[in-house]
């Protein structure tokens, strides 16, 4: 999805409380992109979208 759509057009989200959360930090951090892209995942495009 990263390749296709780019890192700004991705939020990481979790379905609670359907689904724990164990793993999330660690999958954000294994994940295969550059720190600015795990930023812009994990806070700064929620951040832009809802205007906080």
């Amino acid at each position: 999805m990263h390749k296709v759509m780019g890192a700004d057009r991705i939020i990481y989200a979790v379905d609670y409380p359907h689904l724990t959360h164990t793993g999330p930090r660690e999958f954000l951090e294994d994940l295969p992109v550059s720190q600015e892209d795990k930023e812009k995942i994990a806070h700064s495009n929620a951040e832009a979208l809802f205007r906080l």
